[in-house]
């Protein structure tokens, strides 16, 4: 998932600031596919995420902390987080 910012007060331009790509994402989870932003949070959609079961899908969910996105929790069904 890409993040994007404005670049100037006038809010004319954008550009981007940063790649969200948690390491543990297996092939094809399809992270991304859905993303909601609140303010400074955002939850980002994996629904075949696969790290130990077939098709579990699961949600990341970020912080932005002094500019930068962290992520701050892993929401999947028990054993896939």
């Amino acid at each position: 998932a890409y993040v994007f910012s404005r670049t100037t007060a006038s809010a004319q331009r954008w550009a981007e600031s940063q790649k969200l790509m948690p390491a543990e994402l297996g092939i094809g989870s399809r992270f991304g596919w859905t993303v909601a932003v609140e303010s400074d949070r955002i939850v980002v959609g994996a629904w075949s995420h696969t790290s130990t079961a077939p098709a579990g899908g699961a949600v990341f969910c970020y912080t932005l902390r002094d500019r930068l996105w962290v992520k701050e929790q892993v929401l999947a069904p028990e054993g896939l987080a």
